[in-house]
């Protein structure tokens, strides 16, 4: 989807690893806390993310939870 010429003309396209997905560090503690991925903090990763590059009305697709 990030390579799609229709997308792209009418969308900037930013792609990101969620904490310990893809190439992302671990989250601080994750050698002596268990992490689990949640929706409510799914979300408020989202919602920073968005707040720290000044998004307006940002559009989210490809995501997965893998079953959360």
């Amino acid at each position: 989807m990030l390579e799609d010429p229709e997308l792209q003309a009418d969308f900037r396209m930013i792609a990101f690893d969620m904490p310990w997905c893809g190439r992302s560090m671990p989250p601080r503690g994750h050698r002596s806390e268990q992490f689990e991925m949640t929706v409510d903090l799914y979300f408020g990763i989202i919602r920073e993310f968005v707040k720290a590059l000044g998004l307006y009305k940002p559009v989210l697709i490809g995501c997965s939870l893998e079953g959360v």
